[in-house]
């Protein structure tokens, strides 16, 4: 195939390139003019253009560059794709029998959906708009929390990426009526905000920034938002999650927190996570001479934590303590040698009191690594759904491979994008990847004009607010910003420059 070609509908264009299906949602116009040799490679000078406003070409920089066919692709392909495990894809939002607390609507959540075996034996993961795990369903029934922490849901019970910089993250509380909050917690989620903002009435959801969809993976960039609001911090951390499938159904959670802002980053939820109590009540924790037992019923902010080289390097919640109880492992690592950039802990309990009222277990993996400006945080981490007689011998190669790297890019490939807006036009060549030196560019659009404008500051038509009404001891002078009043639509990441 030679040409692109193209079949066009009033709300969706489907692209074929390199025989694979690309789709374009929500687009009233769609044309593309893609052309390739012999080798599949993609031309520069081929586009996609999109509704007149916007089109893109992917070119690469280098021969020894893997070839990219679309942009959203290439700004993925530092994450490689693991063949072999065949998924099904849904961007419908169905009803799969989970409950959820009274009154949340799973619609407004949903982005993803990822489907592997049968209901026997396989699973079903749902990726929420933010980036997030909100629903994982298997033989042991919903494990996902119900969503009973109000301002909360899909929002802190679910897994996900968490940044903080502990330098800026003061735990001073501030009493506002009958509730006490920090103002100036410093959390950046994978996920969205709390609705702790008189001013929000929805929860925002981290924008979604990119999307790439293989038979056997799935991935999702997202701009991480400050879960405390309002706050006078910003967030500069971008989170790359890959879902990789392998053929015997393990998942493969390849993660990457990019920090393109000024904050140093140090401590890490990667993920932040836990299970649905009532579903999985048996928790599991290895040890290094690999058998493993059950841990204590304790309180999340108890003693339940522990250096991952003092395990054996997984964890798990089952139905029961049984061999042929089902339920889900998450491998960690636990060798030195794949923890060269970090020092990794893995730290569990109940959230709450002992009555557990959230129905909430949480489970975390903490990388404690300072990643500073323009540096990334590459994860490795992976999760396996079987019966317990099983999961020793399903994680035995696992382990070693769960890593934990810090790293910048020296070099990366070329994209080149040609930009219709108010304060860019014409190509504009730029990388896929963060490389050294470069800042994200993105396509944003202001709601009150319907404007287009590429631009590095996110923040650019958010509103501003003085923030001594919200913490009266701060003395600064920094204001409050709302990425999340309605100003700024996120279209998405156009590369780097």
């Amino acid at each position: 195939m030679n040409v692109g070609q193209f079949q066009e509908n009033k709300r969706e264009c489907l692209g074929i390139w390199a025989g694979r299906i690309v789709s374009m949602p929500d687009v009233d116009r769609c044309e593309l003019l893609i052309s390739y040799d012999s080798s599949m490679t993609l031309h520069a000078g081929s586009m996609i253009k999109v509704g007149g406003r916007v089109a893109l070409t992917a070119m690469l920089a280098a021969a020894n560059l893997a070839t990219v066919g679309a942009d959203d692709d290439a700004l993925f392909s530092f994450m490689p794709v693991e063949s072999g495990g065949m998924v099904v894809h849904s961007s419908e939002c169905t009803d799969n029998g989970s409950e959820w607390a009274p009154g949340l609507e799973e619609k407004k959540v949903f982005q993803h959906e990822i489907r592997w075996g049968d209901k026997e034996t396989g699973w079903q993961l749902r990726v929420g708009k933010g980036g997030q795990i909100y629903s994982f369903v298997g033989p042991f029934g919903e494990a996902m929390p119900p969503q009973i922490h109000k301002g909360s849901e899909w929002n802190d019970e679910v897994w996900q990426l968490v940044s903080i910089c502990t330098s800026k993250n003061d735990r001073t509380l501030v009493r506002e009526g009958k509730v006490r909050k920090r103002p100036l917690a410093y959390f950046i989620h994978g996920s969205g905000v709390y609705k702790r903002d008189p001013k929000l009435e929805e929860t925002f959801y981290n924008p979604v920034l990119a999307e790439s969809s293989c038979d056997s993976s799935y991935a999702i960039l997202n701009w991480g938002q400050h879960a405390h609001v309002p706050t006078i911090y910003k967030s500069g951390a971008l989170y790359y999650t890959r879902f990789n499938t392998l053929k015997d159904g393990t998942i493969e959670l390849n993660y990457a927190i990019h920090n393109f802002g000024d904050d140093v980053l140090n401590y890490f939820n990667t993920p932040w996570g836990g299970v649905r109590h009532s579903n999985l009540p048996v928790h599991i924790l290895s040890t290094p001479d690999g058998s493993y037992a059950p841990t204590e019923f304790i309180p999340f902010a108890g003693k339940g934590i522990k250096s991952a080289h003092l395990t054996g390097g997984w964890s798990g919640f089952f139905t029961k303590n049984d061999p042929e109880a089902w339920g889900i492992a998450l491998v960690f690592g636990n060798s030195r040698a794949n923890h060269t950039a970090a020092k990794v802990r893995y730290r569990w309990g109940y959230a709450g009191n002992k009555l557990n009222p959230r129905d909430y277990f949480v489970s975390v993996v903490n990388p404690l690594v300072p990643v500073k400006k323009q540096e990334t945080l590459r994860v490795k981490v992976y999760v396996v759904v079987d019966q317990l007689k099983n999961i020793s011998k399903r994680v035995a190669d696992l382990v070693p491979m769960a890593s934990y790297q810090v790293s910048s890019f020296d070099d990366a490939p070329q994209v080149a994008v040609q930009v219709d807006s108010e304060n860019r036009s014409g190509e504009l060549k730029l990388y896929a990847w963060p490389k050294q030196g470069t800042q994200p560019l993105f396509l944003l659009k202001e709601t009150k004009t319907g404007k287009y404008f590429a631009s590095e500051d996110l923040y650019q038509f958010s509103s501003r607010e003085s923030f001594s009404k919200y913490h009266p001891k701060y003395e600064g002078d920094a204001e409050v910003l709302r990425p999340y009043d309605g100003n700024t639509e996120f279209i998405k990441l156009l590369g780097f420059e």
